[in-house]
């Protein structure tokens, strides 16, 4: 299920109506999510301005009094609460364009899927907050190292603990040319990557050409 990336109010309205219409699919995981990067940068920069709490403060704001400001804030509300509740999700950015500002993630509390491509890590945030819960975490053409995302959480730069959920890791068509220690430290073994390099080493080709499952 896909949100238009058209315009900045355009994109509340459609991402809200597509929900109201068809969201229950989305909130039964039997349909992903997906966003372009620049449509959730804008989406978080409206929680955060209109919904979540100000600097040293605690829950919501209220809602503006003029009706019209409230009909736009009760449905920013209820894309804020329906992504809190998403478990599948697709973020990807065009080839055309680059990210200059964080990708946050915060809003998806309920995350058992999760799929990124063109995100380069250093730009997404709230990882950290979520992998834990992960079941299924698929990345393509966006890292250098697993330790970017697998142990540094991306932007978070946080230290993570084992990935506890997680039976499915998809790297492929990345630009990943050695294997680094990550799996085995974050209690992922046993796994075997897919085409994620075109390294000219025979042994890791090999081991490359192969789907990772992590047998849970």
């Amino acid at each position: 299920m896909s949100a238009p990336p058209s315009g900045r109010l355009s994109l509340v309205q459609s991402l809200a109506s597509l929900l109201r219409n068809s969201g229950d699919t989305v909130l039964e995981g039997t349909s992903t999510l997906t966003l372009q990067a620049e449509g959730l940068q804008h989406l978080t920069r409206l929680f955060e301005q209109y919904l979540l709490s100000r600097k040293h403060q605690h829950g919501f704001l209220a809602l503006p009094s003029h009706p019209a400001d409230t009909a736009s804030m009760l449905q920013v509300q209820f894309l804020f609460d329906m992504l809190q509740k998403t478990i599948s999700l697709k973020l990807f950015n065009p080839s055309e364009s680059k990210i200059q500002s964080p990708v946050k993630i915060f809003p998806f509390k309920s995350l058992k899927y999760l799929e990124v491509k063109r995100i380069p890590p250093h730009c997404l945030e709230g990882l950290r907050a979520v992998y834990s819960q992960l079941e299924v975490f698929i990345c393509s053409k966006s890292v250098h190292s697993l330790e970017e995302l697998i142990s540094s959480c991306g932007g978070d730069l946080s230290s993570a603990l084992p990935w506890l959920e997680l039976h499915t890791l998809n790297f492929s068509y990345n630009s990943i040319t050695a294997l680094d220690s990550s799996l085995v430290r974050k209690g992922l073994q046993d796994e075997q990557f897919s085409d994620m390099s075109s390294c000219t080493s025979h042994w890791l080709s090999c081991l490359l050409m192969v789907t990772l499952s992590v047998k849970g």
